[in-house]
This record gives structure tokens, C-alpha cells and sequence, in this order.
């Protein structure tokens, strides 16, 4: 197969979160994990968190 006869498609799909907080209670002291975390993942990008 010719690399140059092969298409790909275009990623679709974005993932936006607003404002995400995270606490937990581990033995009733409460931990603050995620403090007002907001970010955008465009489409086609890869993320790690």
C-alpha cells in the first residue's frame, strides 16, 4: 500500500470542564485534591492527568 494513496479522518470531539473542585475525606480530615480547575481539550489533542 502507497502511504500517499491512504487517508485519515479528522478527529472530532472537544472536552471542556469549568470550575472542578475535588475534596476528599479520607478518615474525616478533609483533603483539598482540585482547587477551581478549568481546562479545554480541542479535538485531536491528548492529555494526561
Amino acid at each position: 500500500m502507497n502511504p500517499a494513496d491512504t487517508t485519515t479522518d479528522k478527529a472530532r470531539g472537544q472536552i471542556s470542564i469549568r470550575n472542578v473542585s475535588k475534596i476528599y475525606d479520607p478518615d474525616g480530615a478533609k483533603v483539598l485534591a482540585v482547587d477551581n480547575c478549568s481546562m479545554e481539550i480541542a479535538a485531536g489533542e491528548f492529555c494526561v492527568v
